[in-house]
């Protein structure tokens, strides 16, 4: 009866752990269902399931489609979006929208299931129908299966997955050292493992055969082939480093026991399959030591050959340098020879530069005094000069505020007798003032050089804008008149003062006449 207990425990534990596992793959349904009364409408479930939206994504090619009917393409969109924020991407297909169809907490639903549906289902398939969301595809381990069951049973949403575990292959790797040369090929699960790996290997390594696969990674192998790849490709000569069917292997010879230590040293702390092939290359360590002796005899025959060089070197040297103390003495009496002569030319050469600077100087005081003379000539008659332009310019001057005073005499003799007048509140001149203008223009002619003013003058009645308008009409007439009579505009400057320049007060009609007025003044030449 003893006996018969372990076996029983032993037939319990069995059963518990055959439950467990069916745990593990039991298709997931809520606890609530949708149910019917036995009075209920036969029609009133198909109705609602009518209203409800229905869609379907498929896994084709490594892409997704999306079939189904929906309430806006704000759903369908949605849905796009979300594949894409997990590089991946969702065809729309065939779907319809209907406004009046429900469904939004299945959709939300379902955007919590596509991430973890993504990473872990392959040929997968996502339906939701009839109200009841369905899984299917190949599900790459049981823990991403338990992991979708737990997120299935927390809505209140029908549900079952169909999906079956099938684990990716393991990841294979081979890096082999050949004449020097590193190869390294396999299949691993990630461009960042890829880039990890290479980066850990010279650079003149080959590795255009590692490729990225859909396999499973074993992190602690891809560690524990970092931490031997130094050592291997500081110390191997030959050899690799393969990890194959879940086994790691290092194999190939060496020339140093520590490094053989080392690698023990390296995996005997890793709980994986390590199998270590590495051993000492004998006949590698024989040549060594051959070639050892054969530089060792090399460099005594050099060092043999090198002393004898340095022997005759320095007999040689001392020759040379005997030779160079007598070459030395030699050369500095040429030198002070030479030296002796030099002196004795430059205070020759010195004597005569001294005369020659002496005559020199005598010659440059003569021209010194010669081109003082010239200057001071020169100085005279540019005084002279000055003095005859200045006497000139006085006497030109005199001849113009000579003509000057004529012309200004001439022009208020005539303006005393006859005043260029206009008609009554026009600019334009009258007969008697067209008479003067003209006796103007023929004294203007006697003196074409001097330019004068055209001043005009209005008394105090009108406004003032008035006047000043009036006052420079006019004088823009006479000179537009005096122009025509062959007088150069660049001597006329005519100027309207309006009522600003009166002669005596506008406080009576003779006053006023006196204001109104044209006045000739010189400006000059």
């Amino acid at each position: 009866m003893k006996k018969i207990w372990p076996l029983l425990f032993l037939l319990l534990l069995l059963i518990l752990f055959c439950l467990w596992t069916k745990k593990d793959s039991i298709h997931v349904t809520t606890p609530t269902k949708v149910t019917h009364s036995a009075h209920a409408n036969p029609n009133t479930h198909q109705n609602t399931h009518e209203k409800a939206i229905e869609f379907k994504i498929v896994e084709k090619d490594k892409s997704f489609i999306l079939n189904g009917h929906f309430k806006d393409t704000q759903q369908q969109n949605n849905l796009v979006d979300l594949f894409s924020s997990n590089t991946k991407t969702l065809q729309i297909k065939n779907t319809t929208t209907n406004e009046e169809r429900e469904g939004d907490e299945a959709l939300l639903f379902t955007h919590t299931l596509i991430p973890h549906f993504l990473s872990h289902y392959k040929n997968g398939t996502l339906q939701f129908q009839d109200g009841k969301l369905t899984l299917d595809g190949d599900i790459d381990s049981y823990e991403a299966q338990h992991k979708m069951q737990q997120l299935l049973i927390q809505s209140n949403i029908p549900s079952l997955d169909n999906g079956s575990v099938v684990p990716p292959p393991p990841m294979t790797l081979n890096i082999s050292k050949t004449d020097g040369r590193i190869y390294a090929t396999g299949a691993l699960g990630s461009t960042k493992q890829i880039t990890a790996l290479q980066s850990n290997l010279p650079k003149s390594a080959h590795t255009t055969g590692l490729k990225v696969d859909d396999v499973s990674s074993d992190s602690e192998a891809l560690k524990s082939i970092d931490i031997l790849l130094p050592t291997f490709i500081k110390d191997f000569h030959k050899g690799g480093i393969r990890y194959q069917n879940e086994t790691l292997t290092i194999y190939g010879a060496t020339m140093q026991k520590e490094a053989l230590q080392e690698v023990d040293n390296l995996i005997k702390n890793h709980h994986l399959s390590v199998k270590n092939h590495t051993k000492l290359d004998a006949k590698a360590i024989a040549a060594a030591k051959e070639e050892a002796q054969r530089l060792a005899d090399i460099e005594a025959t050099k060092k043999s050959e090198a002393e004898a060089r340095a022997k005759a070197e320095e007999v040689a040297r001392l020759a040379a340098i005997e030779a160079k103390e007598e070459a030395a003495k030699k050369a500095a009496e040429e030198e002070a020879a030479e030296a002796k002569r030099m002196a004795l030319e430059k205070a020759k050469a010195e004597e005569i530069q001294k005369l020659q600077a002496m005559e020199a100087a005598k010659r440059e005081e003569a021209e010194a005094k010669k081109i003082a003379e010239a200057k001071e000539a020169e100085k005279l008659a540019a005084q002279e000069a000055q003095k005859q332009e200045i006497l000139s310019k006085q006497e030109a001057q005199k001849n113009i505020e000579k003509r000057k005073n004529e012309l200004k005499t001439k022009l208020n003799t005539l303006l005393e007798l006859d005043t260029i007048e206009f008609n009554v509140n026009k600019s334009t001149l009258s007969d008697k003032g067209n008479e003067t203008v003209n006796k103007l223009a023929s004294i203007l002619k006697e003196y074409p050089s001097i330019k004068i003013e055209i001043a005009g003058h209005t008394d105090s009645d009108g406004s003032a804008q008035y006047n000043q308008k009036l006052s420079q009409t006019r004088v823009d007439q006479v000179k537009k008149s005096l122009i025509a009579k062959n007088i150069s505009a660049s001597r006329l400057l005519a100027v309207g003062y309006g009522e600003t320049k009166p002669l005596v007060q506008n406080n009576s009609d003779e006053n006023k006449a006196k204001n109104r007025r044209v006045e000739i003044n010189i400006q000059g030449e």
